[in-house]
């Protein structure tokens, strides 16, 4: 998938072997807007276990050096697919569950064992589609930026 606007974030090379090159980018919170370490949203992020560092391994384009940054990015298109199975479908199945149990005449207790079995259900199958396209999510090197 060739996404015309792409999220893109800065990382550093740590290592090069055999064609692929291992990145590590720092996480950032949600919005993204500034550096502002007072900000709470920063602050929080900061706070979490998730904070550190994130690394992955990339193929190698252009012949990176260890220590060069890079630009990478993801296309926001396929951003948006993952969101929506990871967050939309799982609510949708649970809704649309108790739904039906509440439909076929289910008593409210079996309209919520009902919504937590689609929840459920959702919830593996998303985890299982996000692993079998796991490569589909995973950013591309865009363009050098030069040593840090």
């Amino acid at each position: 998938m060739n996404d015309s606007h792409q999220i893109e974030a800065r990382a550093r090379i740590v290592a090069v072997r055999d064609g692929q090159v291992r990145v590590r980018g720092e996480r950032r919170s949600g919005c993204g807007g500034c550096s502002d370490a007072s900000c709470g949203a920063s602050t929080i992020a900061s706070a979490l276990p998730s904070a550190q560092p994130l690394e992955m391994t990339l193929d190698d384009p252009i012949g990176l050096h260890p220590g060069e940054t890079v630009v990478l990015g993801v296309g926001a298109g396929r951003v948006l697919l993952l969101a929506l199975v990871a967050y939309l479908f799982p609510i949708l199945m649970m809704v649309l569950s108790a739904a039906v149990a509440a439909n076929v005449g289910a008593s409210s207790p079996n309209q919520i064992l009902a919504a937590i079995v689609g929840l459920t259900v959702a919830l593996v199958l998303a985890r299982v589609w996000m692993r079998r396209r796991g490569a589909y999510a995973k950013p591309e090197i865009l363009a050098r930026k030069g040593s840090i």
